[in-house]
């Protein structure tokens, strides 16, 4: 009551007043998506949206209903809006639940290749008998222990993979298993595809961790609006994941690089448009574990402690990066 009495005073300061962003922000307890580039911005908490603009003399609610409202201010890099588009806005979110939490409630893994894709392989001997250190096996090991630690750790949340067993599965088959899952707007995802390297360098070695660069173009908006609305919705919706991929390849990358810091070399962030990472609506990352190329990580990629060791530091990434998204 006293913030709305608060708020009331400023708008009602003068007819002319102006209220900025950041004023409503903290009133509303709103958090902002800002498209520089066009000049539209979104204030969001829980599932409500109010989309704005500079040049637009409208509020856009929750993609569904337009109101006449005046456009944004943008002047010196700081937003304002006028007393009576401040009071609609503001209005709009007191009236609202106050539940803004967010959760992840799923995480997929993908282990690469399988069946008769054998993904990269290394002739090696086991037990003095020669055979093949095939990368599919190596990714799908990785998985199941992963799995394990995670339906540990996470008990409440869905942790599943896109294969089991050795068997092939296609792109795009994966990436129908991950669009499958519905959330409601609060829920995440994760998508983590797990692989092994390889390289005509045989000196090359260690691990790396792969995210989509900024020049993806997914469909992230379903709905009625028009299409130059869904086009605007669509690039605000895209920076945000882009930033949450990039951040949950940090996390994982830092968490691997903890659990050795020195005698496994940590080859970095990486950004490629893979297939299987362009899901909608989800985080996506795709770890390449080690080089079954080089004659050092050959031997880790059939150590049991080792890959017990890896699959603990890929658990605490993805932790790390639930800790961050869900507060």
């Amino acid at each position: 009551m006293v913030k709305k009495v608060l708020l009331f005073l400023l708008l009602s300061a003068s007819l002319y007043a102006q209220v900025t962003l950041n004023t409503l922000m903290d009133e509303t307890g709103t958090r902002l998506i800002w498209d520089s580039e066009h000049k539209i911005g979104t204030l969001s908490k829980g599932e409500d949206r109010i989309v704005f603009s500079t040049d637009a003399p409208s509020l856009l609610i929750n993609y569904e209903r337009t109101i006449p409202a005046d456009p944004a201010l943008y002047e010196k890099g700081i937003l304002s809006f006028s007393d009576e588009t401040a009071r609609l806005i503001y209005d709009f979110f007191s009236s609202r639940r106050e539940d803004n939490s967010y959760e992840v409630t799923t995480i997929l893994l993908d282990p690469g290749h399988g069946g008769k894709d054998w993904g990269a392989y290394r002739p090696t001997l086991v037990d003095e008998q020669q055979t093949y250190l095939k990368e599919k096996n190596v990714n799908l090991d990785m998985a199941l222990r992963l799995e394990e630690l995670l339906k540990k750790k996470y008990p409440d949340k869905t942790i599943a993979l896109t294969r089991r067993t050795d068997e092939y599965i296609d792109l795009k088959e994966r990436v129908a298993i991950a669009e499958s899952y519905e959330f409601s707007p609060q829920e995440g995802m994760i998508f983590l595809s797990l692989h092994a390297n390889a390289s005509l360098n045989k000196k090359a070695r260690g691990f790396e961790i792969w995210y989509l660069p900024d020049n993806v173009e997914r469909d992230l908006v379903d709905g009625d609006e028009s299409q130059a609305v869904s086009q605007v919705l669509n690039t605000l919706w895209e920076g945000i994941f882009t930033r949450e991929c990039y951040n949950f390849a940090r996390f994982l990358l830092n968490s691997i690089d903890e659990s050795y810091p020195e005698d496994f070399p940590n080859r970095g962030l990486k950004r490629e448009l893979w297939y299987v990472l362009r899901n909608k609506n989800m985080v996506s990352a795709l770890a390449e574990l080690a080089f079954i190329s080089n004659e050092e990580d050959i031997p880790l990629l059939q150590d049991e402690e080792f890959l017990d060791d890896y699959a603990r530091a890929l658990a605490d990434g993805i932790g790390d990066f639930i800790e961050y998204f869900e507060k």
